[in-house]
């Protein structure tokens, strides 16, 4: 079974992966609103090797700039309601489509805070902010309950930083792509896209 067919069948994007299998870990929401982000795994148990590995998960492999932030949903634990994560909505304009087909813009979804407003990092990335200029490797929504487009898996988003690549992911692939840098990456993409 290919690596798409496992994500589609045996789980949804990280997003929904964090609404549903972190409800346990997450804290009751605090009196404060804010503060230090919280450190939240996904459970994400999609493993990826390689940059193939990445493209074959995804609908869309694109070079994108975020242009807007708004709110987006709430997610909480039907057990128990304080327990949860409220996403962000961002909205990216597609510069360049490198795999896949894509719109022009399109709304990237993403944990962004626990729902006391405390900011999240996700394995290791927060959410995404205006301005912001990378790499997605993206899963198109397909249904009411994930409408929208998210990030393939932990090692599946790389943000410009100047001459660099920021994984947000601290694994071994996500940082041996970034080490690599921006132009690798896109060479990689197209070598393996069919």
């Amino acid at each position: 079974m290919s690596a798409r067919s496992r994500l589609l069948l045996f789980g949804t994007p990280v997003l929904l992966a964090i609404g549903v299998a972190c409800w346990p870990r997450l804290a009751p929401p605090r009196a404060v609103t804010g503060g230090e982000p919280v450190a939240v795994s996904s459970d994400s148990s999609i493993a990826f090797a390689s940059v193939g590995d990445l493209v074959a998960a995804s609908d869309a492999v694109v070079l994108a700039e975020v242009i807007d932030i708004a709110d987006g949903r709430t997610l909480t634990d039907p057990m128990s309601p304080d327990a949860g994560v409220r996403t962000s909505l961002a909205a990216l304009q597609v510069v360049e489509v490198l795999a896949g087909v894509a719109p022009d813009r399109l709304v990237l979804e993403e944990a962004a805070m626990l729902l006391d407003g405390t900011p999240v990092v996700v394995d290791g990335a927060s959410a995404v902010e205006a301005g912001d200029r990378g790499v997605f490797f993206l899963v198109a929504g397909r249904s009411e309950a994930a409408p929208h487009w998210a990030v393939v898996g932990p090692p599946g988003r790389y943000l410009v930083r100047g001459d660099t690549l920021e994984a947000a992911s601290p694994s071994p692939l996500a940082s041996a792509i970034a080490s690599a840098g921006g132009p690798a990456l896109v060479d990689a993409v197209g070598a393996v896209s069919p």
